[in-house]
């Protein structure tokens, strides 16, 4: 009587476990390369608004880091709303539409970080209004979590 228990437990418990791991979207891959990279970008941004130079950098200086960082942040905004496009009459489709739109905060405050630099030179202090590496690391985190 009492194994019997144990594998019905253990049989319900499998299927238990099995059936919460469809309430998650599958880790992409891409769009976790996409956001490292964008994350690197921003370092790269930061590093030349930081201390380390006498007086910040002019826009032009570091404009190629943010046509990179927009460049890889649309093209994983891109790869996730297909997967929330495919996935939306399924469970998982809401934390997949959750993610979409994390990497669109992360792709607005990159353009509104972008913008303000365009227009006078930043340092470390207004890189800290706009956040942007915390938004595009919350992506980034949510995205590495379904990996596991």
């Amino acid at each position: 009587m009492r194994s019997t228990f144990r594998g019905s437990a253990a049989v319900i418990l499998a299927a238990f476990s099995a059936a919460c791991v469809t309430f998650l979207p599958s880790y992409d891959e891409t769009i976790f390369e996409h956001l490292e990279a964008v994350n690197d970008s921003i370092d790269k941004i930061n590093v030349a608004v930081s201390k380390v130079y006498t007086s910040p950098p002019a826009f032009a200086m570091v404009q190629v880091y943010y046509v990179d960082a927009l460049a890889n942040v649309t093209a994983a905004i891109d790869v996730s709303r297909g997967r929330e496009q495919y996935l939306r009459v399924r469970a998982s489709g809401r934390p997949a539409q959750i993610i979409t739109r994390a990497l669109e905060n992360c792709e607005n405050a990159l353009n509104s970080q972008m913008t303000a630099h365009r227009k006078s030179n930043l340092n470390r202090e207004t890189l800290a209004v706009f956040a942007t590496k915390d938004a595009c690391d919350i992506a980034k985190i949510m995205e590495g979590r379904l990996g596991g």
